[in-house]
């Protein structure tokens, strides 16, 4: 085989895994991970050396029978429910990864890890912006559960005056 055939074949395989890779937005329930991960996780993200105040960003974690999905929302950046990739929980430690393009046009990506405590979690992230680094901590507290069949209450119907 020619070196450069071999090098197409290589380039093309690395290509294609790296695509595969790169596309991960959620992850396998295999119900082994605690499901009181679930719900809305809100709080300051405070970006080191940096003059802007604190800003509010929200992780909603969400399991179905098949998958866990995050979605990501700065409003101050105007994203909305952004998926997360590389989403990956163990334990009380979480990872994840955010990319999306800014307000003014530039493209941001913030690599998150951190650990929970109860109903608070504690993430320090790094990432860049338009060519930019910044790293920073963010520290969050879990505001809403998530609605689990156990959890859900059948709704009553008033019948009181009604003939």
């Amino acid at each position: 085989m020619s070196y450069l055939r071999m090098f197409s074949v290589v380039s093309l395989l690395s290509g294609m895994f790296f695509m595969a890779c790169s596309s991960i937005h959620e992850i396998r329930n295999t119900g082994e991970i605690d499901d009181t991960w679930a719900g809305l996780w809100k709080g300051k993200m405070l970006i080191e050396n940096s003059l802007n105040p604190p800003k509010e960003v929200l992780l909603e974690i969400e399991f179905t029978s098949t998958h866990i999905r995050g979605f990501y929302t700065d409003s101050l950046e105007t994203v909305y429910r952004q998926k997360v990739k590389r989403l990956r929980i163990e334990g009380d430690q979480i990872q994840f990864q955010v990319a999306y393009e800014t307000k003014r046009g530039l493209r941001a990506l913030i690599d998150f890890a951190g650990r929970r405590f109860g109903q608070h979690m504690m993430v320090e992230f790094w990432g860049s912006e338009g060519g930019k680094s910044f790293r920073g901590k963010w520290e969050a507290r879990l505001t809403r559960d998530a609605a689990r069949p156990s959890a859900v209450r059948p709704a009553t119907l008033n019948t009181e005056g009604v003939e």
